[in-house]
């Protein structure tokens, strides 16, 4: 299953950011999604909320993400970038 990282962690050897799509296998996958460790890549909508998946969402939009940019930032540059 494609998963997108939420956040930076290591997963089957590989040290992953956020935004870095991969692959794992179902049991992985429900398990790192429900962590909210990452998400499916088919996922068009972050969780609003949470600030690392915002930021890896951003960075798929093009977005060059500055780590000092809070919730209403990132939110505001994703828009802009619809």
């Amino acid at each position: 299953m494609k998963l997108t990282a939420n956040k930076r962690f290591h997963y089957n050897t590989r040290r992953l950011m956020a935004g870095d799509e991969f692959d794992a296998d179902d049991r992985h996958a429900r398990t790192l999604v429900a962590a909210q460790l990452a998400s499916h890549a088919d996922a068009e909508l972050p969780d609003m909320t949470n600030i690392d998946s915002l930021r890896a969402h951003a960075a798929r939009r093009g977005v060059n993400v500055d780590r000092r940019w809070g919730v209403r930032r990132l939110r505001s540059e994703i828009e802009a970038r619809k």
